[in-house]
């Protein structure tokens, strides 16, 4: 279960976005579980969605999963003790959160359980 409370704040620089201030999201893997209060520093640097250029048209780097997209950046970065497999479900379900539509959000989780393995830092 996931909870999104508050709006990012990025700024753009190239093909990336800094956040402009600490984004926090709200994280528990199962009902009954606490939930637990993850923060993004200012500072922290996205892309949101990799996407290759000739898929934008269905899954564009920016779009309404956008958060997901950059908690789970955070999540594969070095700074976590996330496991790769654990970041992609938290994806999966944050765009639910999201209400990402069932048949994008399907695709753009197995894309990256398929690709984003070199992308993860541990």
């Amino acid at each position: 279960m996931q909870k999104f409370t508050e709006e990012i704040l990025v700024e753009s620089v190239g093909d990336k976005w800094v956040l402009k201030k600490p984004f926090k999201f709200y994280y528990a893997d199962k009902e009954g579980v606490p939930m637990v209060e993850v923060v993004i520093a200012e500072g922290f640097v996205t892309d949101f969605a990799s996407t290759p250029k000739f898929l934008y048209p269905w899954f564009p780097p920016i779009g309404i999963y956008n958060k997901a997209a950059m908690v789970h950046d955070f999540l594969y970065s070095e700074s976590t003790p996330i496991t790769r497999r654990e970041a992609d479900k938290f994806f999966l379900q944050a765009m639910e959160v999201l209400k990402v539509p069932a048949w994008k959000r399907r695709l753009m989780y197995f894309a990256v359980r398929l690709f984003g393995a070199s992308h993860y830092v541990k």
